[in-house]
């Protein structure tokens, strides 16, 4: 008898730490806060990215909805619009129960230029509102003046 609530107990013990642990690990990874500026390109100066990312980092809490840059040298997927779904996607960003968010891609090797919307993203960047945007920066970004691009997006 006594042997077994010896057993009970470290088993309680045992359960107890694997539960403390594992909610250890689930703050951590929610304390770790996404880039909203993802530069791989690297169009920008070190310091300007930090600034852009602070910028997109704060409308991103203002509008419940993570706006993104990113941008790459070469791409591998067939589509900017495939590229910027799945960036998007499969690197965690998106807010709220609809994963909100707008995401604006660049590839370099083929001037690709996209804009992605999810969740309440999609009625907040109507085609319209796509296209402005568009017509707005893809004249910076075609003479190389990213941060301006980045910072009127």
């Amino acid at each position: 008898m006594k042997q077994r609530r010896l057993l009970y107990g470290f088993s309680a013990l045992l359960l107890t730490i694997l539960f403390l642990t594992s909610g250890l690990f689930s703050l951590k990874a929610e304390a770790e806060e996404l880039m909203h500026l993802v530069d791989d390109a690297n169009l920008v100066a070190e310091q300007e990215e930090s600034r852009i990312n602070q910028t997109l980092a704060e409308l991103s809490e203002e509008h419940d909805m993570d706006v993104v840059i990113f941008t790459e040298e070469n791409g591998s997927i067939p589509s900017a619009m495939e590229a910027a779904d799945d960036f998007f996607d499969y690197s965690g960003y998106g807010k709220g129960p609809h994963y909100s968010g707008v995401l604006l891609y660049v590839n370099m090797e083929t001037r690709d230029v996209w804009i992605s919307t999810r969740g309440d993203g999609i009625t907040a960047f109507n085609d319209d509102g796509i296209d402005y945007i568009l017509d707005e920066i893809t004249p910076m970004l075609g003479s190389g003046d990213f941060v301006e691009a980045f910072d009127e997006y």
